[in-house]
C-alpha cells in the first residue's frame, strides 16, 4: 500500500471528494480520496451515515457513513453529510408547499439517520424495529440524564412495517 500512495496520480482538478455507498470500496480508493482531502479546498461530502444495513437475520453489510467514518479518522475532516440526517435536501419541497412539516411521517429505522431526519425536519417520527437500532438503545436514550441525544428519541414505535396495516384499515 505505501508503494501504492507513493506513486498513485492524483487529478489537480479535483474540486470534491463525495462518498456514498459503494460495494468495491477498499483501502487504495481510502488512500486516495484521504490524499485528496491535503488539500483543504477540496470539499468533503458524504451521502448518509448510515453505518450498516441490516440483510437478514444477524447479516449486516456496510453502509457509506462506514466510509465517510475512515477517511474522516484518517484526514480529521468533517464531511457535510447531504442526507439524512441533513433536512437540507426537503428544504426546497418544504419551502414550496409540497411537504408540510405537521403532515409529515418519517418512517425510520435507525435512530441516529432516520429518526434524528424527522427531528431535524420537524417531522413526526415513526421508529420501526426492524433495522440497526434497538428499543433497547432508545430506553437508554430516554433514561439519560443529560438528553444529549433527545433529538433520537422517537414519537411512536412498531416492531416491523407490516404492524402498521391494523392502523391504516
Amino acid at each position: 500500500m505505501e508503494q501504492f500512495a507513493k506513486h498513485m496520480y492524483l487529478d489537480h482538478e479535483v474540486g470534491a471528494v463525495i462518498i456514498g455507498k459503494d460495494e468495491s470500496f477498499n483501502v487504495p480508493k481510502i488512500i486516495r480520496a484521504s490524499s485528496y482531502l491535503q488539500e483543504p479546498k477540496v470539499l468533503f461530502l458524504g451521502t448518509c451515515l448510515d453505518t450498516a444495513y441490516p440483510v437478514g437475520k444477524n447479516r449486516m453489510i456496510v453502509g457509506a457513513g462506514a466510509m465517510v467514518a475512515a477517511v474522516k479518522a484518517i484526514t480529521g475532516r468533517m464531511p457535510l453529510i447531504l442526507g439524512k440526517p441533513n433536512p437540507l435536501m426537503v428544504e426546497q419541497l418544504l419551502q414550496c408547499g409540497v411537504l408540510k412539516r405537521e403532515s409529515t411521517l418519517m418512517v425510520g429505522d435507525t435512530l441516529y439517520t432516520g429518526i434524528l431526519f424527522a427531528s431535524n425536519c420537524g417531522f413526526q417520527s415513526l421508529f420501526m424495529g426492524t433495522g440497526v437500532s434497538t428499543l433497547k438503545e432508545v430506553r437508554q436514550i430516554c433514561n439519560d440524564e443529560g438528553h444529549s441525544k433527545v433529538d433520537m428519541i422517537p414519537d411512536t414505535y412498531l416492531p416491523s412495517l407490516g404492524h402498521l396495516r391494523e392502523f391504516l384499515c
